[in-house]
């Protein structure tokens, strides 16, 4: 049996490609967090009002320093601290 991890993606300028990419890690089981940084989602393209429906499904857990999101709200910071918790961060 395998360890499940934890897993950060950083959501920056390639909103499309890190909201699919955090949906997809979760086939392995593990635990996958959300953190969006300096942007706030665009919910008028379409593909990325798709990918938050599947977020919300699968129960991913959303941060952002950004307020404009409907997320948890937290400070650069407190996202500094929050990835020392992560086995691995993936940068979009």
């Amino acid at each position: 049996m395998r360890n499940a991890k934890k897993i950060a993606v950083i959501v920056r300028d390639r909103q499309i490609d890190g909201l699919r990419v955090s949906c997809g890690l979760t086939l392995l089981d593990d635990s996958v967090d959300i953190i969006v940084l300096d942007n706030v989602l665009d919910r008028q393209v379409p593909e990325i009002a798709a990918l938050l429906e599947v977020v919300s499904e699968l129960s991913l857990h959303v941060y952002s320093n950004s307020p404009g999101n409907c997320c948890d709200t937290i400070t650069v910071e407190e996202i500094a601290k929050k990835l020392l918790e992560y086995d691995i961060v993936v940068p979009y």
